[in-house]
């Protein structure tokens, strides 16, 4: 089919035979059922969270499990959905709990507050086999375990081996797993904590596991605990930064080391304390004072999924004309498994510097927002991740934060091939694009990057061979003739991941078609770019870029 090339019209798939048409047909009934779930435990996990402390206890499966029971329904997860979906008042179930509890006091918040175990359901179904991932994971030693019923250590005095996973098996989002190994091999599991509304991104577990840090990305904000095990207690510590990384922690647990970053606040490492005082930076940090937070927007898909982004507005208005939103830059991150989040990242404030508003979105496929989101794009879904950038355009001038009329794009990596698929498939919403290392043509791409990367991609993208024609259909380059605005790529020199052939095919072919297009390949460079003149060129090149062809209204340079 190659009807809709020179228009850069986006093909779906949904037509093509043996591509999954029954699978697709269930999914808005399984994201329903997903969604109601989730939102039930966090309904559930703000009604405990209300209530005085003889709510402080662990909640158990079987405590669960037995009021499902009494409420005719089938399973935990199924008692989640139900109050997610209205039929089944949290408050309700909350007083089921209160009095299985007997009225006791608790002496501390503790992990049961935060605990919502999940039925297991059945393995191996098709979903949880494609989607599920185990990706952490820590052995503690046996010899140093404690028994989880006495709470008390045993040196010396092996009761099994304990592992501690980061997991998102029969859950939405991941959390941390306890197994069990005892001493005939036989193993139990169970989920240790889970956050209503967060994702575990990281953990560490002290030697003896008595002391585990956990950090969760709530919203795309980090936020980190401390969990004494043995105690069963948990504190929250206060993270000044938007983001937290690269979690260490000592053997006994009395201190931990974590490194934080935020717009404005470059990478540094921070020490906390086994009791949770913060004690500081390792060295000093030189923050910027005039870096504005950005705002976090959720918005509405055209086909009813959430979207989220960053918007890091510039101050001022244009050259007197008070209530025109500045230009601004949609900025597209990598991966696609990735997330924008507040970062220091250097290249959006140089851009608000130079009077741009820049909107980082977070299309279907990016991490943070739970298993579904994350795999929401993969192969012939993949038309509707890049539907999202016209959705988000199309929010962000009925919100006022864009002027139709001086919208650009860019992005890296993944990034810079969704800016020359907008470009492609969305000619008439951008004035101009800058896609950094980025992939021009699907099919040519795994004919010339690492193998891993090529095997890796399959899942995700599509396999080279079954899926050629619509790796084809998703390619920029097939849709070159739909390109009119002007298109600056920059790549790395040495680029193995997306070979800097992908940047060079794509200008020529524009050059040959009259368009306006040029290539900046930084020497020295890979996939990253790490020196700090190349940063420092890439953000000129793009600044430069955008105030030329933004030229005809006024530019950024202006400062109005």
């Amino acid at each position: 089919d190659t009807e809709g090339h020179g228009e850069g019209r986006l093909h779906t798939g949904d037509d093509a035979e043996g591509q999954g048409v029954a699978e697709d047909e269930v999914e808005p009934t399984h994201r329903h059922r997903e969604e109601a779930l989730e939102r039930g435990k966090e309904e559930l996990a703000k009604a405990l969270r209300r209530q005085d402390l003889p709510m402080r206890r662990l909640l158990t499966h079987d405590t669960l499990a037995t009021i499902a029971s009494e409420l005719n329904l089938g399973s935990i997860d199924a008692l989640y959905t139900s109050i997610g979906e209205g039929h089944t008042g949290a408050q309700h179930v909350v007083e089921k709990l209160r009095a299985s509890f007997g009225g006791a006091d608790g002496a501390e918040e503790d992990l049961a507050e935060i605990t919502l175990p999940s039925k297991v359901r059945p393995r191996g179904s098709r979903a949880e086999r494609h989607t599920a991932e185990t990706d952490q994971g820590v052995i503690v030693d046996p010899a140093r375990a404690f028994r989880p019923d006495a709470g008390t250590e045993t040196p010396g005095s092996p009761v099994g081996t304990r592992v501690f996973l980061r997991s998102n098996v029969h859950a939405g989002t991941h959390r941390l797993v306890e197994v069990l190994v005892d001493d005939a091999g036989r193993t139990t599991w169970r989920s240790l904590v889970e956050r209503a509304g967060a994702t575990l991104d990281e953990f560490v577990v002290s030697a003896d596991g008595e002391v585990a840090a956990l950090l969760w990305n709530r919203k795309g904000l980090s936020e980190l605990e401390l969990a004494h095990l043995g105690r069963r207690s948990i504190v929250e510590v206060r993270l000044e930064g938007g983001t937290a990384s690269d979690l260490t922690i000592s053997g006994d647990g009395s201190l931990i080391g974590v490194t934080i970053e935020g717009p404005g606040v470059p990478r540094h490492v921070e020490l906390i304390g086994g009791d949770a005082t913060v004690w500081g930076p390792v060295e000093p940090v030189r923050a910027s004072t005039d870096t504005v937070f950005p705002e976090r927007h959720e918005f509405t898909a055209s086909d009813g999924l959430r979207l989220n982004g960053w918007l890091h507005r510039a101050p001022g208005v244009r050259g007197g004309e008070p209530g025109r939103p500045r230009p601004l830059v949609l900025y597209f991150h990598g991966g696609p498994e990735w997330e924008e989040r507040p970062s220091a990242n250097p290249y959006l404030p140089a851009l608000v510097s130079a009077g741009y508003s820049v909107f980082a979105v977070n299309v279907r496929g990016s991490t943070g927002a739970g298993r579904a989101y994350e795999h929401a794009d993969e192969v012939h879904r993949r038309p509707d991740g890049i539907r999202d950038v016209a959705d988000t355009v199309a929010y962000l001038v009925e919100a006022g934060i864009a002027d139709p009329d001086r919208v650009v794009c860019t992005g890296r990596s993944y990034g810079g091939y969704l800016t020359m698929a907008a470009l492609a498939f969305y000619p008439d919403l951008f004035r101009a694009g800058v896609a950094v290392c980025g992939m021009s043509d699907l099919r040519t791409f795994y004919e010339h990057t690492e193998p891993w990367i090529a095997e890796a991609a399959h899942t995700k993208c599509g396999d080279p061979v079954r899926d050629a024609d619509l790796l084809e259909q998703l390619s920029p380059l097939t849709h070159v003739d739909a390109v009119r605005a002007p298109l600056l790529t920059i790549h790395g020199e040495h680029d193995t991941n997306v070979p800097v052939s992908e940047s060079t095919q794509m200008v020529q072919a524009l050059r040959e078609r009259g368009r306006v297009a040029e290539s900046l390949v930084l020497p020295g460079e890979g996939h990253a770019i790490v020196m700090h003149e190349s940063k420092t060129r890439l953000c000129a090149a793009m600044i430069d870029w955008f105030d030329t062809h933004l030229a005809d209204e006024d530019t950024p340079a202006e400062h109005g």
